[in-house]
């Protein structure tokens, strides 16, 4: 479950709101307005594993904590054990995780994004948070000059002015941030 917990008196901390999700969520992130974006993986009623998800939840009535929006991603990603590998830039709501796509499906009938992900030399989704919706707006690669053996190695993504840049073991690749189409990479 998703705990609301009441830290007024850090001596004697209370959960005031309790909200029980399938699956889990290993990493949340507060995006303002008593919202919280989740990364975890969603699972099914006896409890496995379906791969990657984005959650929203609403947090703003504490005793009564909702979950608004939720988007299927797939597979498995950095961003649950390692907060350096999610991003989420507030000016336009864009999302970027790291995916690797052969560690987890979406479930049946389910159009998983981390499946776009073909380059063994990684991936990541974007998403973005328009009003109080997860919406997944696609996937950016890096091509593989060398089989890295790591099961993505693709990690870290950042903003610079109209670009996202996605950083891996060996390339730097600018993307452009509206059209997710590549602009140019570096690569060493």
């Amino acid at each position: 479950p998703l705990y609301v917990i009441d830290l007024a008196d850090p001596t004697n901390p209370r959960v005031i709101g309790e909200l029980k999700i399938t699956g889990y969520s290993a990493y949340l992130h507060p995006v303002g307005d008593g919202l919280l974006i989740g990364v975890g993986q969603n699972a099914d009623l006896e409890g496995r594993t379906l791969g990657t998800q984005l959650s929203l939840f609403d947090v703003s009535d504490p005793a009564n904590p909702q979950l608004i929006s939720s988007l299927p991603i797939g597979g498995s990603s950095e961003a649950e054990w390692d907060h350096k590998a999610f991003l989420y830039w507030p000016e336009d709501g864009t999302i970027v995780i790291p995916v690797s796509p052969w560690w987890g499906f979406c479930g049946p009938a389910v159009d998983c994004l981390a499946d776009r992900v073909t380059s063994p030399a990684g991936g990541v989704v974007v998403a973005q948070l328009q009003d109080r919706q997860l919406v997944g707006r696609g996937t950016i690669q890096h091509e593989a000059a060398t089989d890295t053996g790591c099961w993505n190695p693709l990690q870290r993504s950042m903003v610079i002015d109209s670009e996202i840049v996605t950083i891996g073991y060996d390339q730097v690749q600018f993307t452009d941030r509206e059209t997710l189409t590549k602009r140019d990479s570096v690569s060493w």
